[in-house]
C-alpha cells in the first residue's frame, strides 16, 4: 500500500476547520495532504474512498460533538476498517463516558478546545515520522 502524509480533518464547524488548515499548512507546507469533511458521515465516505483507492489515510483528527454521528462512533467506524487507523479526538465538552471508552477500547489521543498549535503538529510529526515532513 502506497503510505502518504494524508490528514483527514472533520468538524460541523468550519471556522474550526478554518484555523487546523492554516496552522497545519503554515507548519508543514507541502508536506501533509489534507482532507476535510463536516460530518462523520461525510469523513466515513472520504476514508473508504482513500482505503479502496490503496492510499489510506493515516491520521483522523475528528471533533466529536457532530450532528447525526459523533466523533467516537466514527472512531468506531474506521477502526473497523482499519485497525491501525491514527485517531485523534477534539473536543471541547465531550461525554467523558465516550471518551473513556475509546480511551480504553483503541488507546485513543484526545486534544481540549481550544488547543495548542503544538499539540496538532506534534501528533503529526509522531504519526507520519519527522524524518519525513
Amino acid at each position: 500500500m502506497i503510505k502518504r502524509n494524508i490528514v483527514l480533518l472533520v468538524d460541523d464547524e468550519r471556522t474550526i476547520l478554518s484555523v487546523l488548515d492554516h496552522q497545519i499548512t503554515s507548519h508543514f507546507k507541502d508536506h501533509v495532504l489534507l482532507e476535510f469533511a463536516s460530518s462523520g458521515q461525510e469523513a466515513l465516505e472520504l476514508y473508504k474512498e482513500y482505503w479502496d483507492s490503496g492510499a489510506p489515510i493515516g491520521l483522523v483528527i475528528t471533533d466529536q460533538i457532530m450532528y447525526g454521528m459523533n466523533g467516537d462512533e466514527l472512531i468506531k467506524k474506521l477502526k473497523e476498517i482499519n485497525p491501525d487507523v491514527q485517531t485523534v479526538l477534539l473536543t471541547g465538552y465531550a461525554d467523558i463516558k465516550a471518551i473513556d471508552g475509546i480511551i480504553n477500547r483503541d488507546g485513543l489521543r484526545f486534544i481540549d478546545k481550544p488547543w495548542e498549535k503544538s499539540q496538532i503538529t506534534q501528533i503529526i510529526s509522531d504519526t507520519f515520522n519527522k524524518d519525513h515532513l
